[in-house]
């Protein structure tokens, strides 16, 4: 697999209908951790907020616990497909092998959804109001604010459907590419965090060169 980062997700039962704390601790117990950590940026955006996901599978979603813990969190986006980034912000990138789409899947902490399919950066084909329905998310962030300084741990719970990429089921182990990020745009020291590191001369997620591996077992 060359030297790219690598990230075995186990596979869990069917979570059903566990409650929002149960499924987090449940990907405690058995999901595999990844740190979003790579400063990529760092003369322009040094800030490093602790951020990491935990990711499991259950055959048929892929589930995300996502956290970060900063001195200044956002949550203003409320409209799906708007601009989420510009809050404090939990993204995964995924693409199958020798294939050109990648789907990205954006998350304020509110849980607001921003998710696309596309080729390259430009031209995304948005998802529609049903397929973004379709991801139920949880967290620990209910109301809208403005940037909040002071220091605290917001987390995000998401369960993406696999059908949205195109895996009916997992049977066997599945090969997928992807990176996993953290980030805030409008906030005062913006930070721009990866759990695969980037190499490129300014902040920029759709790189698909610079995605790792996630083998779904």
């Amino acid at each position: 697999m060359n030297n790219k980062k690598s990230l075995i997700v186990p596979r869990i039962a069917d979570p059903g209908s566990l409650s929002p704390s149960d499924m987090a601790m449940k990907l405690m117990q058995n999901g595999a951790r990844a740190d979003i950590d790579s400063v990529n940026w760092p003369g322009d955006f040094p800030s490093a907020p602790l951020s990491s996901a935990i990711l499991a599978h259950s055959g048929t979603a892929l589930h995300i616990l996502f956290s970060v813990t900063a001195t200044e969190t956002r949550a203003t986006v409320t409209r799906p497909l708007g601009p989420v980034a510009d809050d404090t912000c939990f993204e995964i990138f995924l693409k199958h092998p020798g294939k050109p789409r990648y789907w990205n899947y954006e998350f304020n902490i509110l849980g607001t959804p921003n998710v696309s399919s596309r080729i390259e950066r430009k031209n995304p084909i948005r998802f529609s109001a049903e397929s973004l329905n379709a991801i139920p998310t949880a967290s620990s962030c209910n109301i809208p604010q403005n940037t909040t300084c002071r220091l605290s741990t917001e987390w995000l719970l998401v369960s993406i459907p696999l059908v949205q990429i195109g895996i009916t089921s997992v049977d066997s182990p599945v090969l997928l590419e992807g990176n996993i990020y953290s980030c805030a745009s409008a906030i005062g020291s913006p930070y721009y965090l990866s759990w695969s590191p980037i190499d490129t001369p300014r902040p920029d997620f759709h790189r698909p060169d610079f995605f790792g591996y996630l083998i779904l077992q």
